[in-house]
This record gives C-alpha cells, sequence and structure tokens, in this order.
C-alpha cells in the first residue's frame, strides 16, 4: 500500500484529532495538540491522501519520548504503527540520541506488542498513571538503546 509519512502540520490537527478521539481512552484535547506542535515533533501517515495515523516525540539532548501515536481503527494491524516508530527511531539516530522512552496502558496489548517488535524492552511499571473510566490503570514503562 503507498503510504507518505511527513511532518505534521496545524492544518492536520481535525484529521490527527479526529483518530486520536476515536482509539483513545482519555484523548489530548486540540490545545495539547498546538502547544506540542510548537515545542516537539510529530509526524503524520497518510495513504492515498488521508491521514491514518500520527506519533508525536520530544527530544531532549541524548533521550527521546513518544509522547502519543495512534493508528485509525480501520487501518490498525496493517503495519502502519511500525512504520511510524521505524521514522523515528530513524530521527532518534540522526539527532544523536541513545534511548527512547514511551508509557503505554498496561491493558494495551496491541500496542506492547507492537513496541517489543520494534525493539523496545520493558523497564518499569507506573502505578496508577493513566485516567481510566474505572479510576486509574498502570503504565508499563519501555525503553529502547539505538
Amino acid at each position: 500500500m503507498d503510504y507518505v509519512i511527513r511532518k505534521m502540520q496545524l492544518s492536520d490537527l481535525p484529521g490527527v484529532i479526529s483518530i486520536e478521539q476515536a482509539v483513545q481512552e482519555t484523548p489530548w484535547e486540540h490545545d495539547a495538540f498546538e502547544k506540542f506542535l510548537e515545542i516537539g515533533q510529530a509526524a503524520v501517515l497518510l495513504v492515498k491522501g488521508k491521514i491514518v495515523g500520527f506519533i508525536m516525540v520530544s527530544i531532549v539532548v541524548d533521550e527521546a519520548e513518544i509522547l502519543n501515536l495512534a493508528v485509525a481503527k480501520d487501518h490498525q494491524g496493517k503495519g502502519f504503527g511500525n512504520l511510524l516508530i521505524q521514522q523515528i527511531i530513524s530521527l532518534a539516530k540522526k539527532e544523536k540520541v541513545k534511548k527512547i522512552f514511551l508509557e503505554v496502558r498496561k491493558s494495551n496489548h496491541r500496542a506492547s506488542k507492537l513496541y517489543k517488535r520494534s525493539g523496545f524492552k520493558l523497564q518499569n511499571i507506573r502505578k496508577d498513571y493513566y485516567r481510566s473510566k474505572s479510576g486509574r490503570e498502570d503504565a508499563l514503562v519501555f525503553e529502547c538503546d539505538l
């Protein structure tokens, strides 16, 4: 399938937020996306000109953190999450990053498998890190050495 990964722009936010609201239990607000674009790095993945996924990363000195990654429900399971992660790993290497971190909900088994396949290793558990509909949920902390 033909796809393009490019830098996220303000004009992408309606499509990005639509995906975010459809797939995240506690989605980011519009303002959070806008503010992040001023300070962080983000990419969108397009198929046939339509945004089907995105990734947001913060790089500080020699460490990076993936803060948000989502793929539209009807495009999940097709390798797009992995493509976005590989894009960030490539960027991180160019920026001389030594480690990439991320947190994921303990209940998000699909994402955990994706991160493990992409070279991330479980490092820690953060108790009650995420808000959830039933209260709080633990986060699994993953790390990838570059």
